[in-house]
């Protein structure tokens, strides 16, 4: 055995993947490149969610490892926490719970103290820093969880985080939406959350980057990088034509949709509508097939439930509604990539879109998703892939979506441009590296 070759590097790698495709993706991008860059690392991937990432290659990586998902404890340090009453139980009282957490992390009391339930089989408790002192650094995978739309996320993240900076240990974190935030003291917390790490990777470059800024990250810790779904792998041909011959459509000849209706997305029934509308007038206009690619494929926030209630309204000889079997996050992308066009909610099904060239215009409704939308369009330099149902016609919908399909310097522009940020986000992971591990540059 040679002496000289220095221990693995043990590193935490946290996820937020759900039967979410966007999720997915980041997830196998990040972890795809990490293990490229860095040969002397072992990866310990929490598994969140038993189901979201088992069809994925990762598991079959000699260094990739599965570990059990820990689950703080939110109680608060009152006599009212004790009392055997339902209003505790009800949203307010998780968010003032959570909010008193986030607040408190690094002055009343040290984020290693934290009671943390390990969601094994059985179930054992222990602290946040017992679970943390086995991994030499922490990984976070992009997405959109540092906001008060997703309270619990957020906390584990700044918990996470915090506990690591105690231990002395680097964190490091890639293709971010950070935002928006509504509470000033949540804000506050995020901020000094993300003080606390080694590099912090951004997918959008106006309010997130913002954020950092007013975190008091010096140049250097924190770069807009683009989302981590740009390390995705590609779908072979054949299943892409597969896909295609199974509902009926031929490659560059359908129009892709997507709609989401989630508690956190501000949709409403006259939105619905509105979409629906749209729907009709662009199959009418494209003499093309229409048909919704989901991205989240269960749950109550499922886009093949959404999908269905939108072919309900339009009608199913209009709308083709892609179910989610043997849908993976590449193929997903690869399909996505053959539409002549998109139209949708979801922040991946654009980015898949637009990643292979083809137009698509993200809808958005409410802070979070007009700050995805906005953002979106920011990193792709062009303002009309955004686009907010409820400050239009369906006219003026309508006149937006074709003047974008129909302009085709826009499809040569998209590719050149998929290629600079693809190749910026290899850049930027690489530095996140250098700068998380400086002492460990020989191994990049």
């Amino acid at each position: 055995m040679n002496s000289d070759r220095p221990s693995s590097v043990k590193i935490l790698v946290d996820n937020a993947s759900w039967w979410n495709l966007g999720d997915i993706a980041m997830a196998e991008g990040g972890i795809s490149e990490l293990l490229n860059l860095y040969e002397n690392c072992e990866l310990y991937v929490v598994q969140r969610f038993k189901e979201s990432l088992e069809c994925s290659w990762i598991w079959n990586c000699e260094r990739v490892h599965r570990i059990d998902e820990v689950v703080l404890e939110q109680k608060r340090l009152s006599l009212f926490s004790k009392l055997p009453v339902l209003w505790r139980y009800s949203l307010p009282y998780q968010a003032q719970t959570i909010k008193w957490l986030l607040s408190g992390l690094g002055k009343r009391f040290y984020a290693s103290s934290l009671a943390a339930s390990i969601q094994s089989a059985p179930a054992r408790t222990t602290t946040l820093g017992e679970y943390c002192l086995q991994f030499d650094a922490l990984y976070f995978i992009g997405g959109g969880n540092i906001t008060e739309s997703f309270p619990n996320e957020l906390l584990r993240k700044c918990a996470w985080t915090s506990c690591f900076a105690e231990q002395k240990k680097p964190v490091f974190l890639t293709g971010q939406q950070v935002g928006p935030f509504r509470s000033s003291t949540v804000r506050k917390a995020a901020m000094q959350s993300l003080a606390l790490a080694s590099f912090v990777g951004i997918r959008e470059p106006l309010d997130s980057m913002e954020y950092c800024r007013q975190a008091g990250l010096k140049d250097g810790r924190y770069a807009l990088m683009g989302d981590d779904s740009f390390g995705l792998r590609a779908a072979e041909e054949g299943e892409v034509a597969a896909v295609l011959s199974r509902y009926g459509v031929q490659a560059g000849q359908f129009i892709a949709i997507n709609l989401r209706v989630a508690r956190y997305i501000k949709w409403s029934s006259r939105g619905v509508d509105g979409l629906a509308a749209l729907v009709r007038r662009l199959a009418d206009h494209f003499r093309m097939p229409v048909v919704v690619v989901p991205i989240i494929m269960q749950g109550d926030d499922s886009d093949v439930a959404s999908g269905q209630r939108l072919a309900s309204i339009v009608g199913h000889d209009i709308l083709k509604v892609m179910g989610a079997k043997g849908l993976t996050a590449s193929l997903a992308r690869a399909v996505l990539g053959q539409a002549f066009g998109a139209v949708g909610v979801s922040y991946h099904f654009c980015t898949f879109s637009l990643s292979e060239g083809v137009p698509a215009i993200c809808l958005h409704e409410g802070k979070y998703y007009d700050q995805k939308a906005k953002g979106l369009a920011a990193l792709w330099e062009d303002s009309r892939l955004a686009l907010s149902l409820s400050d239009v016609t369906t006219d003026q919908a309508l006149t937006q979506v074709t003047d974008l399909f129909e302009d085709f310097a826009v499809r040569r522009n998209l590719s050149m441009r998929s290629k600079e940020l693809h190749a910026k986000w290899h850049q930027e992971f690489s530095a996140a590296l250098a700068s998380t591990f400086p002492n460990k540059g020989h191994s990049l």
